[in-house]
């Protein structure tokens, strides 16, 4: 019975990533050069479709052009289960190198917990 049911959390999870995926294709497309991410709670939505199934801290970036439609979703640093090693070079680089006009920083917290560390202060 055990086995049974880890077999159905292990499915579920599965499907739970891909229809995330699925989201994150669907917002992508209506995000990059289109419509603009014009409301945190848009930003919000789509940040958690890219980086909700993760099970470790991933840093990324959303890079911008002068009337906020997405230009790129960048994925840039990936750490443990409770931290993630940000370089400010290499995150001014991917900004410089498509000439985003805006930059909206992002990461998850695969605990669930959304509580900032002190990490988190610290870089932003």
């Amino acid at each position: 019975m055990n086995t049974q049911n880890s077999d159905y959390q292990k499915q579920q999870r599965y499907q739970e990533n891909e229809i995330l995926e699925h989201a994150a294709e669907i917002l992508a497309t209506r995000y990059v050069r289109g419509d603009a991410l014009i409301s945190p709670n848009a930003t919000k939505e789509y940040v958690r479709c890219k980086l909700g199934s993760y099970e470790r801290e991933v840093f990324a970036l959303l890079l911008l052009d002068n009337q906020n439609r997405l230009i790129e979703f960048k994925e840039l640093f990936h750490g443990t289960v409770d931290a993630a090693s940000v370089y400010p070079r290499e995150v001014v680089k991917a900004v410089l190198e498509v000439n985003a006009a805006a930059v909206i920083m992002a990461h998850n917290h695969p605990s669930g917990d959304s509580t900032p560390s002190q990490a988190d202060r610290r870089i932003t």
